[in-house]
């Protein structure tokens, strides 16, 4: 969708310059010169301010509901937390993975395998010489192709994983391919969790912006939360 945001701001902008210009004109013969100079300016700045209070209502709702993605690797910065070659699995939360400029240096981002079967992100390109200036931003990774068809070798072992990302919510069963990793308290320990907004138990205004949790506020508008976090392997005993 990104591309197509520069255009809207232009027709945002266009728009709201043939709305102020049919709202101040001139010509005695339009319908709206009969109207009351203070009567437009009223108008248009009401409009205006309903859209800034809507876009700041909806900006405020998705950081408060879907920021948690972006700020659960915290914990992978932390002196004596990470050392080279550790991995960073995915499961199900693969989508929702920023960027591996959260991560570590040294340390990788690797998915397992979940109910999703379609094509995964591949690695960039870590060649050195003999590829031309930057090959990890032209070299294909292996295994791609245009038809979105799974590529097995996307996948790591559950084993070779030492964090995990993932995410539970309330109304969701786990599966085979997906359990709760969280709740596996014998195997990870968690290391930073936050709140993640449950669409499938959240009514529709608490999905579109910020509602507060708030005691009065009745229950089918308030939104209803899950959890998203980092886990860590746990050291064995033995």
């Amino acid at each position: 969708m990104y591309p197509i945001y520069p255009a809207l701001g232009f027709n945002a902008a266009l728009g709201s310059h043939i709305l102020l210009t049919w709202l101040g004109g001139t010509n005695p013969r339009s319908i709206i010169a009969m109207i009351p100079a203070k009567l437009r300016l009223l108008f248009a700045a009401s409009v205006f301010m309903a859209a800034v209070n809507f876009g700041a209502w909806r900006t405020l709702g998705m950081i408060t509901a879907y920021n948690a993605p972006l700020s659960v690797y915290k914990p992978l910065r932390l002196p004596g937390v990470t050392q080279p070659g550790d991995n960073v699995c995915l499961g199900k939360e693969w989508y929702r993975f920023p960027s591996s400029y959260h991560l570590p240096t040294g340390v990788s981002a690797k998915f397992v395998k979940s109910e999703f079967n379609g094509l995964l992100p591949g690695d960039f390109s870590q060649a050195g010489d003999g590829f031309g200036l930057y090959p990890g931003a032209w070299l294909i990774p292996s295994g791609m192709n245009d038809e979105n068809l799974e590529d097995p070798s996307k996948y790591t072992q559950l084993s070779h994983c030492s964090f995990m990302v993932d995410s539970y919510f309330p109304g969701t069963e786990p599966t085979p391919l997906e359990p709760n990793y969280i709740n596996q308290t014998e195997t990870w320990e968690k290391l930073s969790c936050e709140p993640f907004l449950d669409a499938s138990r959240t009514g529709t205004i608490g999905r579109i912006g910020w509602v507060p949790d708030w005691d009065f506020i009745p229950s089918k508008y308030r939104r209803q939360w899950g959890e998203y976090c980092l886990l860590g392997r746990k050291v064995s005993s033995n």
